[in-house]
This record gives structure tokens, C-alpha cells and sequence, in this order.
């Protein structure tokens, strides 16, 4: 099985304004209920209603999120 991997976010659409969604992460499962394939889930996001809660893996090497609370060099 090859989890579906979102290609392209459109800025201006709800899923482009989440700061947790980015080109290259695979989707999981969409309010619960597996992602088997891309026509399947984005059939899933069109048919879903009220509050959609994804579960998305990142993928390895498409990007690095930085955490400004971490400081690599604990002892200045």
C-alpha cells in the first residue's frame, strides 16, 4: 500500500492555511477512516462536513521544522 501524498496546498484554501500541512506529507487517515489511495481521499475530504481531523506522517528529508525552544548549545 502506498499512502497518498499531498502534492500541491493551495494557499488560499483551508488546507493551505494550516501551519501543520506541507507538499510531501502522506496522509494517514481523514477523520478516522483509512487513506488507501489519492482518489479515495480526497473523495473523503470533498464528502466530509464539520470539523476534518487528518493524520499525516511527515516525510523523511522533504523538510526540517525547527523548534526555536530547542538550543543546540545548552551550555553558552
Amino acid at each position: 500500500m502506498v499512502l497518498p501524498v499531498i502534492k500541491t496546498l493551495d494557499k488560499a484554501g483551508i488546507a493551505g492555511s494550516c501551519p501543520d500541512l506541507h507538499e510531501g506529507d502522506q496522509v494517514i487517515s481523514v477523520n478516522g477512516n483509512a487513506a488507501l489511495s489519492n482518489v479515495q481521499t480526497v473523495q473523503m475530504l470533498r464528502d466530509a462536513v464539520g470539523t476534518i481531523v487528518l493524520a499525516v506522517r511527515v516525510r523523511v528529508g522533504v523538510r526540517v521544522r525547527a523548534n526555536p525552544n530547542l538550543n543546540p548549545n545548552p551550555n553558552p
